[in-house]
């Protein structure tokens, strides 16, 4: 059962980083296409955590808790696939 969970935080860690990467990545790009339009790069440290505390954290945290369920349905389904 604390393995379970241990998974759980895991995972919830491990995509909340994934998705503060992804916003970091985006803020990027979008400071590149306004520097090659107006010739002004402002990339900012802020701009990707505020991007990452409005709406990052949500879909990190959802895609955690879907894999560890999508983890339990098959644990599980591969116990009753066993031979007793």
């Amino acid at each position: 059962m604390i393995a379970n969970f241990i998974l759980l935080v895991r995972l919830i860690l491990q995509c909340m980083l994934l998705f503060l990467w992804l916003d970091a990545v985006s803020v990027f790009l979008a400071s590149l296409i306004v520097y090659f339009k107006i010739g002004c790069f402002s990339f900012f440290l802020s701009d990707v955590f505020s991007s990452f505390f409005e709406s990052g954290y949500a879909g990190g945290l959802g895609l955690a808790i879907g894999l560890w369920i999508k983890i339990r349905l098959q644990e599980r389904s591969s116990k009753k696939d066993q031979p007793k």
